[in-house]
């Protein structure tokens, strides 16, 4: 995955503001980015599977709900 360089350092000084106002601590911006390439390579995929799934979940559902719809327009044969 890849993110712009201006995500990038938005993301970096969001982690940089989550040290200091949960722990006091400041950090570098070569450390927020280590975490932040930690958290791409190592946490990235399983987000990224996660949101596929539900994208299969909801078009499935959205097909079940296509083929309800065309179903509901057949008409009632007659015999004769």
């Amino acid at each position: 995955m890849k993110l712009s360089k201006e995500s990038q350092d938005d993301i970096i000084t969001n982690i940089q503001r989550y040290f200091y106002d949960e722990h006091g601590e400041e950090i570098g911006e070569l450390a927020a980015r280590n975490l932040l390439d930690f958290v791409m390579k190592e946490l990235g995929p399983h987000f990224y599977n996660a949101g596929v799934k539900d994208s299969i979940r909801i078009m499935t559902q959205g097909i079940s709900n296509i083929e309800d719809d065309m179903y509901s327009l057949l008409r009632k044969e007659t015999n004769g």
